[in-house]
């Protein structure tokens, strides 16, 4: 083989994938690619950081992690309001991600707000029927949870997902409540997450508390 026919490639670093970020002062933050996928959901406490999703997302087709817009009547259908294949615009501000879009009569704008002190995140889905005909809709929530050092959910996701344990408990409130906790030590303690979700005739919000320590 000739040095032309040679091909070379160099995985880019993190700080190579133009990548915009946001963070609160409970050290929760959230990374977001130039193609609108979520790159890194993490948290930095006193004993190292935690990325609380499984798997990065990715420059080439986005990541796991996605919201959708479910639609029934005459011609149901799925919408993708975040996630690769989302027809979206987005931006992003000092405490939150914005991805909005119009997909035929279905106006949708989606929010990911960090809680200023607290370790605290809030999907805000915000839909607008623009046609004539009434759309029954709910919203469907795609979160794979990692709750660990990155380098050890990235050695292997498979591994890593068979030591979360799910528990789901209801609150007076809101309703159920999907309590998720690892149970391989990290640094000596046990990440945890909690995930619930609110919702109105025309808005749809989940909200999440990530990455408070629980005691073994």
């Amino acid at each position: 083989m000739t040095a032309d026919a040679l091909r070379q490639f160099t995985t880019p670093r993190e700080g190579d994938l133009g990548l915009r970020q946001i963070s609160n002062k409970a050290g929760l933050a959230a990374s977001l690619l130039p193609n609108g996928a979520l790159f890194v959901l993490d948290h930095q406490g006193d004993r190292g950081r935690i990325m609380l999703n499984q798997v990065p997302g990715s420059p080439v087709h986005g990541g796991i992690g996605r919201i959708c817009l479910r639609i029934g009547g005459e011609t149901p259908g799925i919408i993708e309001l975040v996630g690769p294949s989302a027809r979206v615009r987005f931006g992003a501000a000092a405490d939150r991600f914005v991805w909005d879009g119009e997909t035929e009569s279905v106006r949708h704008r989606v929010t990911l707000w960090l809680s200023p002190e607290e370790s605290i995140w809030l999907w805000h889905v915000e839909v607008t029927n623009k046609g004539q005909v009434v759309l029954p809709c709910d919203v469907i929530l795609v979160q794979d949870l990692g709750l660990g050092d990155r380098g050890f959910v990235q050695n292997n996701e498979a591994y890593v997902s068979q030591y979360i344990d799910h528990h789901v408990a209801s609150a007076p409130d809101i309703g159920p409540v999907i309590m998720s906790r690892q149970n391989l030590s990290q640094g000596g303690r046990f990440p945890w997450a909690m995930q619930s979700a609110r919702s109105s005739p025309s808005t749809v919000r989940s909200s999440a508390m990530p990455a408070k320590w629980l005691a073994p």
